[in-house]
């Protein structure tokens, strides 16, 4: 980016550019490295004294700067602290208490899906969480596609009246946790004032047995499962970061076609033998999964899927007429636009809100045949609220397939969503060795970005072919725009794993989904606990909040114009991220996005 004064008779220029971008050329390349020597000479000249070695060890990204200084200080004692290993708790913490029970059902994912479980449980007629990769799943095996390991596990969690909810809002001091009713709160002080701190030490404290962490591949042993919002303070009373502790939870693998029925309650063998008694007596053929979509209303093509939606809907602002709607947000977008050529953001991502009304369906005949069934095993009535929300989830999985869909009741929202893009992933922790070869317990992480989509198929019957796509992907403004997330990608990441811990192992490639091809991208870093000062998963999901590909670059000041331009009311729980966060170590969340939410 090149600017010059507005004035032609004052000689100001300047130019800027960044040679550490994933796709700069050799020269750019030997630009950091010219600059890099230069550091490493002036180091070696002028040395170093202990006062700014220590305000270096304090400084946000040491991990990074340890780098350049290591080996090169005057071997003074004062600056071992330079080099000394960090303990972790990972390392040196107590085996904790929690233990899994678990009851596995062999191969009768292919016959018994996703929303029959949550039926037969009857899980969805009150607050519960389902993660949900199902369809996407049945089609990389219809396609003999591996779905970039997207859609292999769906994970059913249990809410129950015992379960412990984790609320709070931006800017406050604390945090709510509910269990049966009864409300308390906790001081984030001691959690350094973070409630990403909070929730590091609420997982370190039911951290799962080590000796039972691998006992069965699945993601998801139990854990907190919820949602971030998008938004800063004050914006309205609703919880910013809102999670439950879930105890019981049902994992459907996809490849394996297993079912794994889970707790990490204490003496819960009678509630698995109940659940894996009902799954079984349920293992019938797809005459069973037809009828229930028959139930639902949601049997017949995607034109007739489409068509029902369009049925329930109607547009709230009718007052004010499309024009006025339109003329609003057209004004928004070409205000925001001219930010970029100003030099105050390379990309600015706007979003609008449509609100629509959704009919109660609570009396209708066509959910009565099964309005009683299983009443008060979990405690509630089935139909304590109307099956609209599941019925249209179902719609939406149906006519969008997706790796990361989800139907989420927690709280005050109930977010529906049919995302394709993984904000952030990270593995259990595992013994490794750092590139140096000193022993450290790691952790994984991964981004999968996505800029740059394509439809597959059009009004009038044109279906464009993944070759087609391909092309219309590599046009210079779809690429750009993926690389500009990649970079930010980087930088959030280098802040917490250090240099030398970030690789781009997948750049800008055309994966195909249910409606649309895709530009991802994936972007890796390994987390050591020698190097990240006790950091795990988690500090990394801080760190790199709120996704980027919902914002633009520089994050920081593209989320300040945002303020200004995204339409009213604010995005709320959109273009933020849920997932879990495991009792194994592990975490996966997705960004919310191709979504509804009330």
């Amino acid at each position: 980016m090149a600017v010059s004064h507005a004035d032609w008779k004052k000689p100001f220029c300047g130019i800027q550019f960044h040679p550490e971008s994933i796709s700069s050329s050799e020269q750019a390349q030997r630009v950091v490295r010219h600059w890099w020597l230069m550091a490493k000479q002036w180091i070696q000249e002028c040395g170093a004294n202990r006062d700014q070695a220590a305000q270096l060890k304090a400084h946000k990204n040491f991990c990074a700067t340890q780098e350049l200084l290591r080996g090169m200080l005057r071997p003074e004692p004062d600056l071992q602290i330079l080099h000394e290993d960090y303990d972790h708790p990972l390392l040196n913490r107590s085996p904790s208490r929690v233990k899994c029970l678990t009851k596995t059902i062999s191969g009768t994912a292919r016959v018994l899906s996703v929303p029959a479980i949550c039926d037969l449980l009857g899980i969805h007629a009150s607050d519960c969480i389902v993660l949900d990769s199902e369809v996407k799943a049945m089609q990389d095996a219809a396609t003999e596609s591996q779905g970039a390991n997207t859609g292999t596990y769906s994970i059913i969690g249990i809410i129950e009246p015992d379960t412990t909810r984790i609320e709070y809002q931006v800017g406050n001091s604390l945090v709510y946790l509910r269990t049966n009713g009864v409300l308390s709160c906790k001081d984030l002080a001691p959690h350094e004032g973070s409630i990403f701190t909070f929730l590091k030490n609420f997982m370190a404290y039911h951290k799962l047995q080590a000796s039972e962490a691998d006992l069965l591949p699945v993601p998801f042993r139990g854990g907190l499962m919820g949602y971030i919002t998008y938004e800063e303070p004050p914006i309205h009373p609703r919880p910013d970061v809102c999670f439950a502790f879930v105890a019981r939870s049902i994992v459907v693998d996809h490849r394996s076609n297993n079912i794994y029925i889970q707790s990490i309650k204490t003496m819960d063998q009678e509630w698995l033998s109940y659940v894996h008694g009902m799954l079984m007596q349920s293992h019938l053929p797809s005459p069973h999964c037809t009828e229930l979509m028959q139930a639902y209303g949601i049997s017949g093509t995607e034109q007739q899927h489409r068509d029902k939606i369009n049925q329930y809907v109607s547009l709230v602002n009718k007052n004010n007429g499309p024009r006025r709607l339109y003329e609003a947000y057209e004004s928004r977008m070409l205000a925001s636009q001219r930010q970029i050529p100003r030099g105050l953001s390379y990309e600015l991502c706007v979003t609008d809100q449509a609100t629509l009304i959704m009919p109660s369906l609570k009396n209708s005949s066509v959910y009565q045949p099964c309005a009683d069934r299983h009443p008060s095993r979990f405690g509630r009535s089935r139909w304590d609220a109307s099956p609209v929300d599941w019925s249209v989830y179902l719609r939406l999985r149906k006519i969008n397939a997706a790796p990361f869909s989800a139907y989420v009741r927690l709280g005050p929202l109930t977010p529906l969503s049919t995302s394709p893009e993984r904000f952030m992933s990270w593995d259990r922790p595992h013994v490794g060795f750092d590139k140096d070869g000193t022993y450290a317990v790691v952790q994984n992480c991964q981004f999968r970005p996505i800029k740059g989509t394509v439809r597959k198929s059009y009004p009038d019957g044109i279906q464009v072919t993944l070759d087609e796509a391909t092309r219309k992907l590599a046009t210079k403004k779809e690429r750009a725009e993926n690389l500009m997330i990649v970079d930010l990608i980087r930088h959030d990441l280098h802040g917490v794993v250090g240099a030398g811990n970030v690789n781009v192992s997948q750049l800008m490639a055309v994966e195909e989904y249910a409606t649309v091809y895709q530009l991802v991208s994936v972007v890796e870093g390994k987390l050591f606990s020698t190097k990240a000062l006790g950091k795990t998963g988690i500090d990394v999901l801080a760190a790199s909040l709120p996704p980027g590909s919902m914002t633009g670059a520089p994050k920081l000041r593209s989320c300040q114009l945002l303020k200004r331009f995204d339409g009213n009311p604010p995005r709320s729980v959109y273009s933020g991220v849920l997932g879990y966060m495991c009792v194994s170590g592990g975490g996966d969340f997705s960004v919310v996005i191709r979504s509804m939410f009330k």
